[in-house]
């Protein structure tokens, strides 16, 4: 049977679109950046399903949130805002300010070990 290797290689990175943010995904961290533009203030709801809006309605006050939907039942809410860190499951998200004032969300993973 083989192995995981310590280090994962694939040699590409995609685009992506978030909500109606933009953002790229590495493929051999893995990790992922999102970037808010200065002055985006809040979430468009149209990008949400009406199940998704009925869950972020209770945070509407916050602007931007990350919701751990695990169990959709209990969702748990980060706020987005300079200077998160926090863990979700086997990722650390860590949001920054990049010098022209956009927020920057990054998402990266890791593999679970048991040591």
């Amino acid at each position: 049977m083989g192995e995981i290797a310590e280090e994962q290689r694939g040699g590409y990175f995609s685009f992506i679109s978030v909500a109606g943010l933009q953002g790229y995904l590495d493929a051999c961290v893995p990790e992922a950046h999102v970037t808010v533009a200065d002055g985006i203030e809040k979430y468009e709801e149209k990008y949400f399903c009406s199940s998704c809006r009925e869950l972020l309605k209770a945070y509407s006050h916050c602007g931007f949130v990350l919701e751990d939907l695990r169990d959709p039942e209990t969702p748990t809410v980060y706020p987005v805002e300079v200077g998160m860190e926090f863990e979700v499951r086997c990722y650390t998200v860590v949001i920054t300010e990049t010098d022209i004032g956009e927020l920057d969300i990054s998402v990266v993973g890791t593999i679970p070990t048991d040591e």
